[in-house]
């Protein structure tokens, strides 16, 4: 067939079977999707301290490789020691607290003047509260009912790691074997555009996503406020959601800032404000030259692999959407785009 004499179009066709296949495999097998996530999120993430240590130090690559997986597993052990005791022990009084809110309707107090305002809030949060406490409820239910699951993906997850770190050119390779040897040279552009894309969207995110954590948690700290671990960590993970993350992170940041009076709400929503603003900036910095996707595109796909993935697919939902812009940017466009 003349469509496949093209080795764009071959190359388009084996990575949709591919795609599908896997689609098909991951959709019903979550927990192995789950561990290849977690494995390549935290290889891209090694990459940069693996390069820091070879160029500044003139390390080998096993030496530098081995320290940074070093440095990769004294942070999860200061997660484990640290941070999650110190998350569960301020939850139960923050989800007490936002339920405290809830129940005494807080807000009335700063809307007494503004009767239909205070009516149109009133609808807002007995629409936000049952949606809060459900979802609390589910992330604590899958929690302790999935366990054994999150240890076992952790677990695989870290061999994953450790092996992809030291052999990530012969996982590549392999990986190029799977397609005709003709579209190969094609095949293998459209992996290090797409990982390249990949590895920059990842430590963005990651960077950005780190930097609005720890000024949460320490602008609590300074203003001696409660729950700074809790809302710090909260900020963390909501950030690795684009766009929508951000609404995610406030709503209870916001509820929690009801307690502090006027003032206290202020300063709050001035700070998150100018932390955001100067996240968006340095994100914005950092994906200069690199692949761009359009707001709605982003929520759309947030909902659709949301829908398909889950509680996961909501968190890459934009690697995914990178995925599909390269593939057809690189393989589908220029079959529209050619003159028969």
């Amino acid at each position: 067939m003349k469509f496949f004499d093209n080795t764009k179009n071959l190359s388009l066709f084996y990575i949709t079977l591919y795609t599908v296949i896997l689609l098909i495999v991951f959709g019903i097998f979550k927990d192995i999707f789950t561990v290849i996530v977690v494995t390549i999120f935290n290889v891209i993430l090694l990459k940069p301290i693996v390069a820091f240590f070879k160029k500044n130090f003139k390390f080998s690559s096993r030496i530098s490789k081995i320290l940074a997986l070093s440095i990769f597993f004294l942070g999860f052990i200061v997660i484990l020691v640290f941070l999650i005791p110190a998350v569960t022990k301020e939850l139960g009084n923050f989800i007490k607290l936002i339920t405290d809110v809830f129940n005494k309707k807080l807000w009335r107090d700063y809307l007494k003047e503004s009767p239909n305002l205070q009516e149109l809030v009133d609808k807002f949060m007995d629409f936000v509260q049952p949606k809060m406490l459900e979802f609390a409820d589910y992330l604590f239910n899958m929690f302790i009912s999935r366990f054994p699951e999150v240890v076992m993906i952790a677990f695989f997850g870290i061999l994953g790691t450790i092996y992809v770190t030291f052999y990530i050119d012969t996982v590549g390779s392999a990986f190029e074997k799977i397609f005709p040897k003709r579209c190969r040279s094609e095949i293998r552009v459209f992996i290090k555009d797409l990982f390249d894309n990949m590895e920059r969207f990842v430590l963005a995110v990651f960077i950005t996503a780190l930097i609005t954590g720890l000024s949460f948690w320490a602008v609590f700290r300074i203003f001696g406020l409660d729950y700074s671990v809790v809302v710090g960590a909260w900020a963390f993970v909501t950030n690795f959601i684009p766009i929508v993350g951000v609404f995610l992170e406030y709503i209870p940041v916001f509820l929690f800032s009801l307690s502090l009076g006027i003032e206290g709400i202020i300063w709050i929503a001035l700070f998150t404000v100018i932390i955001h603003s100067i996240a968006f900036v340095l994100f914005i910095h950092l994906m200069k030259g690199y692949v761009k996707l359009n707001p709605i595109y982003i929520i759309f796909s947030i909902l659709l692999f949301g829908k398909v993935f889950g509680s996961l697919g909501v968190f890459i939902a934009v690697p995914l959407a990178i995925y599909i812009q390269i593939v057809w940017k690189r393989f589908v466009s220029p079959v529209f785009e050619r003159v028969v």
